[in-house]
């Protein structure tokens, strides 16, 4: 596609702030919250009474921190004070600390304590998807394995590239090159991110939306770069470079196809979207 083409220097000469980006669509897998446990119900005929106090406290600030941390994650624009005087997240994160070693080391290798607590969590999206794991060592469900933690990092870097491929569409100034550039990067992420997810068995609810949103931002970032590759080459006054702009056209159409049947896709997968 041609993705050479420009260079950082290009965008650098032709900056400035836009007023509008356009539409921009995201979407990540809801946030899960911890639920309450009961300690003494689980543990009581094996821990002192002092030690399930002091991990029902731990655990339960860590509940209290996550699901305020939650709310906060979908509406920026809240405040709230903390303990500390920090932000929010980063006493969530000093809770964990204090807490996972204490629950960890109750729960080694081989103690009989090991399967004596479910851990539940809730999905902040859905109050009736839950997680639950009755042994701290078990692995975690498969849309929280690294494959998916892959993609959703590739999935950040590829939306940010989307919002600079908005403003370059927005600024008269931003040369084709300067365009295709940002659509072969988010081309780069996307496909990263489609490669780590793709082969995952997530087979309903979250995990098979998530599967089908990269798809189709992966097929729209293809459809962008060939289509300003077509662009490109139309500048071109030979007949080779004709050919290879209809051809470029073409594939960038066969794209948006495939990229308006993963949209229609993912908004009819349950949970339906909006």
């Amino acid at each position: 596609m041609g993705c050479s083409l420009s260079t950082l220097e290009d965008v650098d000469q032709n900056r400035r702030i836009p007023k509008n980006v356009g539409e921009l669509a995201v979407f990540v897998p809801g946030l899960r919250i911890p639920k309450p446990v009961n300690f003494s119900q689980s543990l009581g005929d094996n821990l002192s009474k002092s030690l399930i106090e002091r991990l029902s406290g731990l655990r339960t600030r860590v509940v209290v921190l996550a699901s305020q941390e939650a709310q906060t994650a979908v509406k920026p624009k809240r405040k709230a004070a903390t303990q500390h005087g920090g932000s929010m997240l980063s006493d969530l994160q000093q809770s964990l600390e204090d807490y996972l070693p204490v629950l960890l080391g109750l729960v080694k290798e081989g103690s009989k304590l090991q399967n004596s607590v479910k851990f539940v969590w809730v999905n902040q999206e859905d109050d009736t998807e839950e997680t639950a794991i009755s042994n701290a060592w078990k692995d975690l469900p498969v849309d929280l394995a690294e494959g998916v933690l892959q993609a959703l990092c590739q999935q950040a870097l590829g939306q940010s590239v989307d919002i600079q491929l908005g403003m370059a569409i927005d600024c008269t100034k931003a040369t084709l090159a300067v365009k295709q550039r940002l659509a072969c990067e988010m081309v780069k992420y996307w496909h990263q991110a489609h490669d780590n997810i793709v082969k995952l068995p997530l087979t309903s609810g979250w995990g098979e939306k998530h599967q089908l949103y990269v798809k189709w931002k992966y097929d729209e970032a293809q459809a962008a770069a060939y289509y300003y590759h077509g662009l490109i080459l139309d500048e071109g006054n030979t007949e080779k470079s004709h050919l290879m702009d209809v051809s470029s056209l073409r594939a960038a159409e066969e794209f948006h196809k495939e990229k308006k049947k993963e949209c229609e896709a993912f908004h009819t997968t349950p949970p339906i979207s909006k």
